[in-house]
């Protein structure tokens, strides 16, 4: 009840859907007068409303005064994270940081060089997302490539050093108008250096980093070998949006909207665990180790590489699989068939 009536609030005060400006969807300059009923709200309520407030957005027709007959051009999932950073606009959620440590002498400026032809081949490390009369909009610009280069070799215990500063570098926030990735290139020593990728999630999913490590390797062999790019052009984001949005005409897509929405209409009860209810969710979160021991540490990886629980990665599998044991538990212990689990893993 207090979700719905922060909704019928916002609704009543002519904010959320800016009716005033004859436009049927939520204006940023709008998002920002409601931030504070927003806030006043659990992260759960939260996400709820803005489900929502984008299902009232998608349900409503532009008005024809507008001239506007697709109001954003974020897919249905950028336009969730993007109202979730609105949220939290200094705090670096939606980010996916990898490291690839290379092994051998490497020519940094041939890495720089393959680095730019990597940025300029795929669209996603050019988008931005920018506001466009309050509207935010991706747009895909021609500009260089931004690769930092840091040097720990002359550091007592380089290794050390790198984790400190990757553990301060990841906690920078994104200007989505300027660039959705950050990347640095650290030296470590003479022949091992690490490559430092920080992707936002508007952008990127879990194989996203893999092909580009891929793609670097090539586009680092071509600019090494001195011989023409062979490499072809990949893929580029902005087909898969077009074909996104085309789509979204498709019955099955329909269906399926249906079906989701009428399984995710009546809201989940708080998960309990020996009685104990959830308190506050924040986006910070706490990393507790438990030694399992050697013997069944073997036994658990082992079954992680089987048919059934094998994933692209070992940590993703294991991941699947105490995700799986720690909701069977709850279930046992609380009987509900409705289980949720929030992690920073994505």
């Amino acid at each position: 009840p207090r979700l719905w009536a922060r909704k019928k609030a916002v609704s009543d005060s002519n904010i959320a859907l800016s009716r005033n400006n004859s436009r049927g969807f939520m204006l940023k300059s709008d998002y920002d007068h409601i931030l504070d009923l927003v806030r006043g709200l659990t992260r759960d309520e939260q996400f709820r409303l803005m489900q929502s407030i984008l299902g009232d957005q998608r349900n409503e027709e532009p008005s024809p005064e507008s001239g506007l007959t697709n109001p954003t051009n974020l897919t249905q999932g950028q336009y969730l994270m993007w109202l979730g950073q609105q949220l939290f606009p200094d705090t670096p959620i939606y980010v996916q940081v990898t490291t690839f440590t290379i092994k051998g002498k490497l020519d940094t400026r041939t890495f720089s060089a393959a680095f730019e032809a990597l940025v300029q081949a795929h669209d996603v490390l050019r988008t931005v997302i920018i506001d466009e009369a309050d509207v935010p909009h991706q747009e895909i610009r021609q500009t260089p490539a931004v690769l930092d280069n840091v040097d720990f070799s002359a550091e007592t215990d380089p290794h050390s050093t790198f984790l400190d500063w990757v553990s301060q570098r990841k906690l920078r926030p994104f200007a989505l108008n300027t660039r959705l990735y950050d990347s640095a290139l650290v030296k470590l020593s003479e022949e091992t250096y690490v490559w430092y990728l920080n992707l936002h999630h508007m952008i990127t999913d879990y194989i996203t980093s893999k092909l580009l490590y891929q793609r670097l390797g090539d586009y680092y062999q071509e600019a090494q070998s001195g011989r023409p790019a062979k490499t072809k052009k990949p893929p580029q984001y902005a087909d898969f949006l077009a074909f996104e949005y085309q789509s979204r005409e498709n019955a099955d897509y329909q269906d399926a909207i249906t079906n989701w929405n009428e399984k995710l209409q009546d809201p989940l009860s708080p998960t309990s665990f020996y009685d104990m209810k959830p308190g506050e969710s924040t986006v910070a979160s706490e990393r507790l180790t438990y030694d399992l021991g050697k013997e069944r540490s073997a036994k658990l990886r082992a079954l992680a590489g089987r048919d059934g629980f094998a994933s692209p990665s070992a940590d993703l599998s294991l991941y699947t699989i105490f995700a799986s044991l720690l909701l069977a538990t709850i279930h046992r212990l609380n009987g509900s068939k409705t289980l949720r689990l929030g992690s920073p893993f994505s």
